[in-house]
């Protein structure tokens, strides 16, 4: 994520949904290290959810 990039997500006011992708010399710390299909599917089972309730 470029500079430009990072400042043009977090200056919006839209909710932004993350999902951490951590390469070997990367750690995000309390990140459980899971496969890129449980994040998924947990965003789907919670998070769209949540958003669909509030629209």
């Amino acid at each position: 994520v470029t500079p430009r990039m990072a400042e043009a997500i977090t200056s919006c006011q839209a909710l932004k949904i993350l999902l951490p992708l951590s390469q070997e010399q990367c750690r995000i710390v309390g990140i459980v290290n899971e496969p890129l299909p449980h994040f998924v599917q947990r965003l789907v089972e919670k998070e769209i959810k949540e958003v669909w309730n509030h629209v």
